[in-house]
């Protein structure tokens, strides 16, 4: 998505950009201003994001990299994106909007000290959504972040479900997913672990081999319009949504 796609009127923009500002302001914005204290500024932008909106049901956390090709430190080279180098970005976003609901710039290993903090996946998606804990939603992660210590984390802590793909590798996951593929396509499997947490193992084709786990969803819900269990059709209408908010590649 080009940001000249936020202020399109023919039905396809968001209208809060439009009404906010102008295309040409935004863009006068953005090659104008300068900063000095970069952290105080981005902890008060980050705080009115959270702030001044409050998500739909399902919301999703992902990496984005925003384009930079200056001198810094922490500038990443992500070789699946668009722009290839930049900065790193943590966000959890509206899945529905797009809207940014907070976010963090991703600086490496800090030394001891008050600003040290960990970079593992769960302590990442944990601090992203302390804001909404107690609510409810869902989150929509990839294989990077998910994990079964997340997901109980969330179900106990914070009153979230987690929808995503993970890693067979991942500790806890149980074996029959482990073990040698059948060649046919398109097959579903849907198990219950010993905490009632459903794992789908999903043959999308010969090549492409995807596993989801879920706290959302208890049973195996088909859905009427296309025969396929119901945690298949929500993941595949979310990947969409972060393809086009974070500029990686839909898997669907």
């Amino acid at each position: 998505m080009n940001v000249e796609d936020l202020w399109k009127k023919n039905g396809s923009g968001i209208e809060m950009f439009r009404l906010s500002m102008s295309l040409g302001k935004d863009r006068f914005l953005i090659r104008h201003i300068r900063f000095d204290d970069i952290e105080t500024l981005s902890d008060a932008f980050v705080d009115i994001c959270k702030s001044v909106y409050t998500p739909y049901h399902y919301v999703t956390i992902d990496e984005k990299l925003e384009t930079f090709r200056g001198r810094c430190s922490f500038r990443q080279y992500i070789p699946n994106k668009p722009n290839k180098y930049g900065l790193k970005i943590f966000a959890l976003f509206d899945s529905k909007t797009y809207y940014t609901c907070n976010l963090e710039v991703y600086v490496g290993k800090q030394p001891s000290g008050p600003y040290e903090v960990s970079n593992s996946p769960g302590s990442v998606v944990e601090r992203l959504s302390e804001h909404i804990r107690g609510t409810g939603r869902n989150i929509t992660v990839d294989n990077w972040f998910t994990s079964i210590d997340l997901i109980e984390r969330l179900k106990t802590n914070f009153r979230l479900t987690l929808l995503g793909t993970i890693r067979k590798n991942k500790r806890a996951s149980p074996s029959i997913f482990k073990s040698s593929e059948p060649s046919r396509e398109n097959i579903y499997v849907c198990l219950l672990s010993e905490k009632n947490v459903p794992w789908y193992r999903i043959f999308r084709n010969q090549k492409k081999k995807v596993l989801l786990v879920s706290s959302m969803h208890y049973y195996d819900d088909i859905d009427e319009d296309t025969g396929k269990p119901e945690i298949i059709k929500r993941l595949w209408s979310l990947e969409g949504d972060v393809a086009s908010a974070t500029g990686k590649k839909s898997t669907n």
